[in-house]
């Protein structure tokens, strides 16, 4: 979500964010997050999957 993109965005500045997620074993599942500041905003929605160990 917060790589760079295509409009090559380097720098947020976000200060507020909200999210409704469920925990589904290895991964939170985002039904929505909002975050918002000065210098830009992200909506989405969609898993994200961790990792253990390296």
């Amino acid at each position: 979500m917060l790589q760079r993109t295509i409009l090559n965005f380097s720098t947020l500045q976000l200060n507020h964010a909200n999210a409704d997620f469920t925990l589904a074993g290895p991964e939170l599942v985002f039904s929505q997050i909002k975050a918002t500041g000065r210098r830009g905003a992200v909506d989405a929605s969609g898993p994200i999957r961790w990792r253990t160990g390296h």
